[in-house]
């Protein structure tokens, strides 16, 4: 069985409690008169908003101060339509990344964790690839340097974007009735292998079932998959499913944004075979909308 490496296919407290000491404060009788009264209402309620005014404000203050990190250096070219076509690659070592003919969506996918398919913005972003180069100033984590990426794609791509909740169809990821048949593993791995035989779709990992909902849209016309296992531990996770060879055609060079192979009813004995089960269902499902991108220029 040919195997390869799968490449990486986003507060404040209240104080409700000051402002009812304040006002348990401005009730309590007392023995004096009502001319020496009226000052300490006053300064109450002076505090009193001054306390609604900070607390209105320290969201946007705190949001400030704790700007996302980002990259020491950072390169980014976009990939001209007449290169030959090389295979993606999307490489995190080295305390960087490098990174190879994704497109911005490609990125977005990564950065924020958010499903391709569930991103919505310019044509150009579905087909527009780009070379990027960054270090980072040290040792940092696989989130830092997401937090990192979201950075250049601000500052160079001017993306402004927010998350918006929609309507639509999706699939419940659940545990079946004879509980999960995967092998418990001590720790989780970066990445997974996929492979072909006899037309059938093999991808292995070592992680949390929460990652089988990355790639299972593949295989569902794009619809998105929701985890609802309330499974927390590591497992080794194989699926196996098997495909016309029209749909194997479809695979893509990993790290792309693509329609997936359309619809797979081997999926759902794929699934079952993990012990767990799909489920249709249908309510608000998370996306991502970018409000504003920029083609970045060349340095």
């Amino acid at each position: 069985m040919r195997t390869e490496e799968l490449l990486a296919l986003g507060m404040f407290g209240r104080g409700p409690r000051l402002c009812e000491r304040i006002e348990m404060l401005l009730k309590r009788r007392r023995e004096s008169s009502p001319r020496v009264a009226r000052w300490p209402v006053a300064v109450g309620a002076a505090v009193l908003l001054g306390c609604a005014a900070v607390g209105t404000l320290a969201p946007r203050i705190m949001a400030f101060a704790q700007a996302k990190p980002s990259f020491e250096v950072a390169s980014v070219r976009a990939v001209k339509s007449e290169a030959h076509a090389e295979p993606a690659t999307f490489d995190t070592s080295g305390g960087g990344l490098t990174i190879e003919r994704h497109t911005l969506k490609g990125l977005m996918h990564w950065a924020y964790g958010m499903d391709a398919l569930l991103i919505s913005g310019p044509s150009w972003a579905d087909t527009q690839e780009f070379d990027i180069r960054a270090k980072a100033a040290g040792p940092v984590s696989q989130d830092q340097l997401k937090l990192m990426l979201q950075s250049l794609l601000q500052e160079r791509f001017k993306l402004t974007l927010h998350r918006e909740q929609k309507i639509m169809p999706f699939y419940s990821l659940v545990v079946g009735k004879g509980g999960p048949k995967m092998r418990e593993a001590q720790e989780e791995r970066q990445g997974g292998r996929l492979g072909w035989k006899d037309d059938v779709f093999t991808y292995q990992l070592t992680g949390r079932v929460s990652r089988l909902t990355e790639l299972l849209p593949a295989f569902l016309d794009g619809r998105p998959v929701e985890d609802r296992t309330g499974l927390a531990g590591v497992y080794e996770i194989t699926l196996s499913v098997p495909l016309e060879p029209e749909q194997i055609k479809r695979m893509p060079h990993p790290g792309t944004v693509w329609a997936g192979f359309g619809y797979a009813s081997g999926v759902f004995e794929a699934v079952e075979q993990l012990g767990l089960k799909l489920e249709a269902a249908k309510g608000p499902v998370e996306t991502l909308v970018i409000d504003h991108a920029e083609r970045p220029t060349e340095n």
